[in-house]
């Protein structure tokens, strides 16, 4: 029987009956009496808020339609139609991939296929070496796949292909994303079950096989980008940190940086145009919204609000203007590593611009 919680722990779904005619049910822990949501279903999966339950439903022998139950509504309806996966294959939590394993047509490995959910095509993952024999499962945020190696060593392998971080895509355009996966640590105890994770997804931990001693000193291999910042074996428990350096496709986000770093460029030059204009003297404005409209004749010279924006969504405000309005440029000591405007909703760093013109790259803390 399938089941699943929901994230807060005051509710349940499970599954009755043999397919095809399985009926999802939901049951609240406060009420006696369970609640039937539609037909299906298999593949339970709660959204990270407990809102909303999804399920998939078989249409044909090609093709799944995915069913979505609101909580707050009460309504079940189909969501999307989607192409039938083996009955083996192991969605990520999210329901954004799924998963295989299946024979490599270049040696006698096995490979990975890690299939977006709705489609066909899917990534295959040729792993020399690591003589793949089972997926163990996925993390709790969808972005490591854990598969059982040789010799019972856990792998994680990355579902999205990381990359540099982003000061490096600046300085080093040309370079390749880095390999998808890395040992999680010592091999592992099969029958005390699969890897478990941390709910934030940081950490995970197993048994650690008995022939091997909690002392071993393995390490994961330092060149794997998707590697794990430290090993602590704990009596006869592994528990690995996941270094946290996931990020889009190499090409996308260099290009994005780029022209972000582009619109602070201009948004500083037409500061120092007013500053020039006005004694110095930074705008009366509090925040973005106020600052356009002042330094409007500054950038329609030129340019256009889009400067402001984040490239690619130029409905999306990007910049945040950080001096107090009235802020005498000559009575700021250093003044010209003086912040006056940020784009923050990068991962890791941050856009900064300076009082002096100059835009640079800034680690988060």
């Amino acid at each position: 029987m399938d089941v699943a919680w929901s994230p807060s722990g005051d509710a349940l779904a499970y599954v009755t009956g043999e397919s095809p005619a399985q009926i999802v049910w939901f049951r609240a822990l406060t009420s006696a009496e369970p609640r039937k949501l539609g037909e299906g279903g298999f593949g339970l999966r709660w959204s990270m808020d407990g809102s909303v339950l999804t399920w998939f439903k078989t249409t044909s022998e090609t093709v799944w339609t995915q069913m979505g139950w609101d909580r707050a509504t009460g309504n079940t309806q189909p969501e999307r139609q989607l192409p039938a996966r083996p009955q083996e294959a192991l969605w990520s939590p999210d329901g954004r991939f799924c998963a295989l394993l299946e024979d490599s047509p270049h040696n006698n490995e096995k490979r990975v296929v890690i299939y977006p959910a709705g489609s066909a095509q899917g990534e295959h993952l040729d792993l020399p070496d690591a003589h793949l024999r089972e997926l163990l499962g996925w993390s709790p945020d969808g972005r490591l796949l854990v598969a059982l190696g040789d010799i019972n060593f856990p792998l994680a392998i990355s579902a999205t292909p990381p990359a540099y971080a982003i000061a490096d895509l600046l300085d080093y355009p040309d370079r390749k994303v880095k390999p998808r996966a890395a040992i999680l640590g010592p091999p592992m105890n099969l029958d005390a079950g699969p890897p478990a994770w941390s709910s934030g997804g940081d950490k995970v931990a197993y048994v650690l096989a008995d022939e091997f001693a909690a002392g071993s000193g393995l390490r994961p291999r330092p060149e794997l980008s998707v590697s794990l910042r430290d090993i602590h074996p704990v009596g006869c428990l592994v528990v690995s940190e996941v270094k946290r350096e996931y990020r889009a496709p190499v090409p996308q986000v260099r290009e994005e940086v780029i022209n972000a770093m582009a619109n602070l460029v201009k948004l500083g030059n037409c500061l120092q145009m007013y500053l020039g204009d006005n004694n110095d003297t930074f705008p009366m404005a509090e925040g973005t919204h106020e600052l356009r409209p002042v330094l409007h004749e500054y950038v329609s010279y030129k340019w256009d609000d889009s400067i402001y924006a984040r490239p690619g969504a130029e409905d999306e405000v990007a910049v945040d203007y950080l001096i107090l309005p009235g802020t005498k440029l000559y009575e700021v000591d250093d003044w010209k590593n003086l912040p006056v405007a940020a784009i923050r909703y990068l991962p890791d760093y941050d856009i900064v611009c300076y009082a002096d013109g100059r835009v640079d790259l800034v680690k988060k803390r």
